[in-house]
């Protein structure tokens, strides 16, 4: 049954107000298609795409960003006592009527514009779990899985309830992947806030900056405001870890990069695999060579990660070390793109996850904690330790001390 369309001699009735006769517009522009949308769509079981966890990643509930996965608890007796836990999340459906949003993809490297996409997306395509709750079971953004309306039909445009099932496998669109990592160059939008009516603002002059040649620094010029050799002693104890309980693997490691000089580190540039605002620009994250005797001298992240990540004894070597207390405050990236904070064991890197395989940073709700003590520098630029807890945040203040 199609969705009626207003009457087209009602137009003569808007030929006063701009705004009604726009609207009018619109609306049987919208009608039109989505009509012709409904007619291609049959019932049943069909397609769609993950979009929540794009910004923090953390898809298994315990997120309190609405652009994350929310849980939801549905009685199971008169009074409440018992309960399910369920898990929401936004999704593009890869059907017709889902091209009634527009895509996301087509405004990659906008992350304001993403956003409000996947806003929009959220008032029409939030879909719950048809499967109880389970954190080792989260979506990653990107993820394609299957999705059915509980109630109604497609076809009579009366259907309602959606809901997904538990995937069997993993199975990712890797042009929406490719999204979200352009997504953590968010900050590579210009910023006004610190902008002046005429010309540029004084440069800073503080202690937070350090000079070597003609490249500037946040803090230290080896460990930027992490605290003193603590990636020294990070290198050591991982390798020192894995050589322990997988020694036929012959692990050898090589400092990649703590440091990032400041101009680098606000702009990606041409360099996709880059975060603007990355954490490295204040000495918060570490890149490593991952030397191995079993797979030879590491040279290039994209043809050693793919294989490192499919050698089950090596990540579940790496998952319980940084599961270790004292490394409670860091995250590996090769939990990035699986919808959780890190990976347990058992779980294989995917997507984003292979990308970073050799990345350790500081959590983000760190790097407040790690500015403590430079809030008078912080608030020569109109900022607060507590407002860094982003790359974007990290961006914006890289640019304040250029």
């Amino acid at each position: 049954m199609a969705r009626w369309n207003v009457n087209p001699y009602l137009y003569k009735q808007f030929s006063n107000s701009a705004s009604e006769m726009f609207d009018f517009t619109m609306t049987n522009i919208m009608d039109g298609f989505y009509n012709s949308s409904l007619s291609k769509t049959t019932d049943g079981t069909f397609k769609a795409v993950c979009l929540s966890g794009i910004n923090d990643e953390a898809n298994d509930g315990t997120s309190t960003s609405t652009k994350s996965a929310q849980t939801s608890s549905v009685s199971s007796d008169v009074d409440g006592v018992l309960s399910t836990n369920y898990i929401n999340i936004v999704v593009r459906p890869l059907q017709p009527f889902g091209k009634m949003i527009v895509d996301p993809r087509l405004h990659k490297g906008d992350s304001d514009m993403v956003n409000d996409i996947i806003s929009m997306h959220r008032s029409s395509f939030t879909a719950r779990s048809d499967y109880s709750l389970k954190y080792t079971d989260a979506i990653q953004f990107g993820q394609v899985i299957d999705c059915y309306f509980e109630e109604g039909s497609i076809s009579n445009s009366d259907f309602k309830s959606l809901r997904f099932k538990q995937p069997t496998g993993v199975l990712l669109d890797l042009s929406f992947v490719e999204l979200g990592s352009a997504l953590t160059a968010d900050g590579a939008m210009l910023d006004w806030s610190s902008a002046a009516l005429l010309g540029n603002s004084s440069p800073y002059e503080g202690n937070l900056v350090t000079v070597s040649g003609n490249k500037k620094y946040l803090g230290s010029r080896s460990s930027g405001i992490s605290p003193p050799d603590f990636w020294k002693n990070f290198r050591k104890k991982i390798e020192a870890h894995i050589q322990s309980e997988y020694p036929e693997l012959g692990f050898k490691i090589a400092n990649l990069g703590v440091t990032r000089d400041l101009a680098a580190s606000a702009d990606r540039g041409s360099n996709k695999a880059r975060a603007s605002g990355s954490k490295h620009g204040a000495g918060l994250a570490q890149d490593l060579y991952l030397h191995t005797e079993k797979y030879g001298k590491y040279t290039s992240y994209k043809k050693f990660n793919p294989i490192l990540a499919q050698d089950q004894k090596l990540v579940d070597s790496i998952i319980r070390f940084v599961s270790r207390p004292e490394y409670s405050r860091i995250r590996w990236g090769g939990s990035f793109g699986s919808g959780k904070q890190a990976l347990n064991i058992g779980d294989t890197p995917k997507g984003r996850g292979q990308l970073e395989f050799h990345h350790f940073e500081f959590k983000n709700n760190e790097i407040p904690n790690l500015f403590k003590g430079h809030e008078a520098e912080l608030g020569k630029l109109g900022m607060k330790s507590s407002e860094l807890v982003s790359t974007k945040a990290l961006a914006k203040l890289y640019k304040k001390l250029l």
